[in-house]
């Protein structure tokens, strides 16, 4: 399955797709606002092996490879995963050079209208580093809310969340 928006094209990670994947986590910039750290090799195949299965549980949300339409560049990742009582996580994670290019908010806007797009997703959310200031911006300029803070995996956290 493939989706598409203005610039980038979306598709579900396969298992061939596993070096672009740990090409984005193995970075410590990128990965700075969600675990603090790079992943480690086999700390991204642990990962990369839990986003397949994710993959497989629904057909038309999961963990996409996100790629500029236009040259085949990939860029990233965008998800939408299913939680559990209708709700699900939206999120998004891009190489460094593709900042501040509009990718985030486009990705943004095209992973909500795909959980609306649903008939079991019923409201979405997002876990964001209080840090992350471009991040906040993009959840809240998609209509979603602060509804707690807190922390995640033992990291400072604030959860935003959007009623569909």
């Amino acid at each position: 399955m493939i989706l598409t928006s203005k610039r980038l094209t979306y598709s579900k990670f396969m298992e061939d797709d596993f070096q672009d994947y740990f090409d984005l986590v193995s970075k410590d910039e990128v990965m700075r606002y969600t675990t603090r750290k790079a992943y480690t090799l086999d700390q991204a195949k642990a990962r990369f092996k839990k986003l397949l299965s994710l993959n497989q549980e629904f057909d038309e949300i999961g963990v996409f490879s996100v790629k500029i339409q236009e040259t085949g560049d990939y860029i990233g990742v965008a998800k939408v995963t299913f939680i559990k009582d209708g709700e699900a996580e939206i999120g998004y994670s891009f190489l460094p050079k593709f900042w501040g290019m509009g990718y985030g908010t486009e990705a943004t806007s095209r992973m909500v209208e795909l959980a609306k797009s649903t008939s079991y997703v019923k409201r979405l959310m997002a876990i964001v580093d209080p840090e992350h200031k471009a991040s906040i911006r993009i959840l809240t300029k998609h209509g979603l809310i602060l509804s707690k803070i807190g922390t995640y995996e033992n990291l400072p956290a604030h959860f935003y969340r959007l009623e569909l």
